[in-house]
């Protein structure tokens, strides 16, 4: 969605938007963790918001090029981040 606007948005909104999505993601893993919840409901949270920072993300760095060394640093520490939510996951 964020590949399809016909304006160009500001870096600050970038961020911001990069910021927020990065805080409902750690919101998923401690409701996962420490509250215990539906852990199908957590995960499908979790990967919509992953997906959808992945799309803002990739959409930056086609546009700002010079920034493409800031956007390979968050899109590995979000990866990180999602494979140690998957860890605390049971097998089933």
């Amino acid at each position: 969605m964020c590949l399809h606007m016909p304006f160009q948005i500001s870096k600050l909104s970038t961020t911001i938007i990069a910021f927020i999505t990065f805080i409902r993601l750690l919101e998923c893993m401690c409701a996962h963790m420490i509250l215990q919840s539906t852990v199908f409901c957590t995960t499908i949270i979790a990967l919509s918001t992953f997906i959808r920072l992945l799309a803002c993300m990739c959409w930056q760095m086609s546009f700002q090029t010079s920034r493409c060394y800031i956007t390979t640093i968050a899109f590995i520490t979000f990866i990180r981040l999602l494979a140690c939510m998957c860890s605390h996951m049971p097998f089933q």
